[in-house]
């Protein structure tokens, strides 16, 4: 669903089936580099990738167990801008919290989203 505009994601992210029975929908995946949230526009993305959404709530990599992973190099704080074809699109509104190599944000407090 992301192949045109604004995204325009190219064939590397063709899927040729639901790999699981409990995804529900597509996402993207949006990572941004920046001092802060305020300064996290679109001139700092740094990465895009297609995801899926599970019914727990949680975002998977096309494969539908893993988590999405991104080969980027990082200069400042990461923020991560959830884009769904039907909504808004929504922004961690901090740098995102890092432990061990994984990189997340818990979107389910409404408190920590801008």
């Amino acid at each position: 669903p992301y192949s045109g505009a604004p995204w325009n994601l190219n064939e590397q992210w063709q899927i040729l089936q639901i790999p699981a029975w409990d995804i529900v929908d597509w996402v993207l995946l949006e990572i941004r580099d920046a001092s802060s949230a305020t300064n996290a526009g679109s001139n700092t993305i740094i990465a895009r990738q297609p995801a899926f959404l599970k019914s727990d709530g949680t975002i998977t990599a096309l494969n539908g167990v893993s988590k999405p992973q991104f080969n980027i190099t990082v200069a400042h704080n990461l923020y991560v801008v959830i884009y769904h074809r039907n909504h808004l699109p929504v922004m961690s509104s901090g740098g995102l919290t890092l432990s061990g190599n994984t990189y997340s944000w818990d979107f389910t407090n409404g408190a920590r989203c801008v």
